[in-house]
């Protein structure tokens, strides 16, 4: 396994695996043969044949391995860490975060999956400084909050689904006609109430992108646009006064946009890539909120599939609502 510099790169893996023991990961023109052991909840790399030409690549082949399987800590044996081009272990694959053991270098499936650098766009790598400013009607100072930058922030292809799942930020060049669109479908409008025209959506989608509290991002599956996630930090949203809400608490709304993107096992999926995105962005998110209307049973049935849990019910001027949370805890106990 020869690891170098980390570069972006486009991903779409086909895993097979001819036998319990072995796992083949594709990324034409390349491929890569993992053999492993699993024991219990313990997987350990035995053999890794084919060479990744940066850090990314070699954790995202981890990661298609790890969750094709129910393994909480993943080792790599020292047989592959010395087959890496005569590299020490600190210079592979980022080991700081690896506890050296008797099989190898070690690491809990929990931790694997807080490792910022591999999903996020390394402009999302540097956290803000923890500065507190006041802000008008909001009991408590508020962190400085960083604008996001444009392009793909997330990337994960989803084992599961077998699908590239990306997040990018919104704009109304690039997406103002299937926002309008989107909003106006009566589905999406049933429960969003924003069925207004395309200047007034066009307003909306600049207003969210210059409030520092919200972020408008765009949901893709391979490169398709199929949905609508807006972000918010909570302590500065109306949901805010609502529940003993946090600095670093972050919730989001959502919409499916697209038709052919509903069901099909992806709901739990597109909650769990967004929530995981959220989570990475700042370390310092112990927890995710949401404040769905109370009779929107389709997804409050799909949380139960998640981390996410119903705390309790509560009345908005406009709504009447379910208070809905996750826990980092919780969450990186899941299966992603």
């Amino acid at each position: 396994m020869t690891i170098t510099q980390t570069v972006s790169y486009p991903i779409k893996f086909i895993v097979e695996r001819p036998n319990p023991n072995t796992f083949i990961v594709r990324l034409e023109p390349h491929h890569w043969q993992l053999d492993i052991q699993l024991s219990a909840n313990q997987l350990t790399v035995q053999r890794w044949l084919g060479q990744s030409d940066n850090v990314r690549l070699s954790y995202q082949i981890l990661d298609q391995l790890i969750a094709n399987t129910d393994a909480t800590q993943i080792t790599l044996s020292h047989e592959v860490i010395n087959e890496s081009a005569g590299k020490t272990p600190s210079q592979v694959i980022n080991l700081r975060h690896w506890q050296l053991s008797e099989q190898g270098f070690s690491i809990q499936r929990a931790a694997f999956y807080q490792l910022r650098e591999i999903w996020l766009d390394e402009r999302l790598l540097s956290i803000t400084p923890d500065i507190r400013e006041a802000k008008e009607g909001v009991a408590q100072p508020v962190p400085v909050r960083p604008a996001l930058p444009e392009g793909v922030l997330y990337r994960r292809q989803i084992p599961a689904l077998n699908q590239v799942f990306e997040l990018r930020r919104a704009s109304v060049e690039a997406d103002g006609e299937r926002f309008h669109r989107w909003q106006n479908d009566a589905r999406v409008a049933a429960f969003w109430e924003y069925p207004f025209s395309r200047e007034k959506l066009d307003q909306y989608l600049t207003n969210c992108r210059n409030d520092p509290h919200s972020e408008p991002l765009i949901a893709c599956f391979d490169g398709q646009p199929f949905g609508y996630i807006e972000t918010y930090w909570a302590l500065e949203d109306r949901l805010g006064p609502y529940y003993d809400s946090k600095p670093f608490d972050h919730g989001f709304h959502l919409l499916v946009g697209e038709p052919e993107f509903l069901g099909g096992g992806r709901t739990h999926h597109l909650l769990n890539a967004v929530s995981h995105f959220l989570f990475l962005l700042d370390p310092r998110t112990d927890q995710l909120v949401g404040e769905p209307r109370s009779d929107n049973k389709n997804l409050l049935k799909w949380l139960e599939h998640t981390a996410w849990y119903k705390e309790k019910e509560f009345d908005f001027p406009h709504k009447h609502a379910a208070l809905v949370k996750c826990h980092k805890a919780a969450f990186f106990e899941t299966q992603l």
